[in-house]
């Protein structure tokens, strides 16, 4: 009896263990070049509406900055610990600059199988995108949520993948 007790101790033990995974840690921080925009439907459909490539523009009149007009291929965003920053230009003395800046803060996942998301302030209005991909040469960002999308409310969802270029 007490061999079989120890067995069954033995096996319910080794069996019942879960795995144990850290969850993922996302790095930001850096200058990333937008090369890549998909928009699909968030119905569920594995559909692509529209892709935009590099020497394409993406525009939504009805949109703010960063997402009224994207340059693909040439637009750049700069992701700092607590600011992200838009519209990269050079002054006078051969120093670039960043002329539009805002706070952000990192939502952390809550489990191993999402990477969590970025709500950024954009004085006053909330632009959230979900972490997809988040490695050492890229970022991919989607949009969550309905969008307004040329004059109407469209089930819309952006994908922005961006490519790092600099810390």
């Amino acid at each position: 009896m007490n061999k079989l007790m120890i067995f069954c101790f033995v096996v319910f033990g080794l069996t019942s263990c879960v795995k144990y995974e850290e969850p993922t840690l996302v790095s930001l921080p850096g200058e990333y070049i937008i090369d890549k925009i998909t928009i699909s439907p968030t119905d569920g459909e594995e559909v692509i509406d529209s892709v935009y490539l590099p020497g394409t523009t993406f525009l939504n009149p009805n949109d703010t900055i960063p997402l009224d007009s994207i340059d693909v291929g040439i637009k750049k965003w700069h992701f700092d610990y607590s600011v992200v920053s838009f519209n990269k230009e050079m002054n006078g003395w051969g120093q670039t600059e960043w002329t539009e800046q805002y706070f952000y803060s990192l939502i952390p996942s809550w489990t191993v199988y999402d990477l969590g998301y970025i709500d950024i302030n954009l004085n006053g209005k909330r632009l959230i995108f979900k972490i997809i991909d988040d490695s050492a040469e890229s970022l991919t960002l989607r949009t969550t949520g309905r969008w307004t999308f040329f004059n109407s409310w469209e089930e819309k969802s952006i994908t922005l993948h961006l490519t790092r270029t600099g810390p």
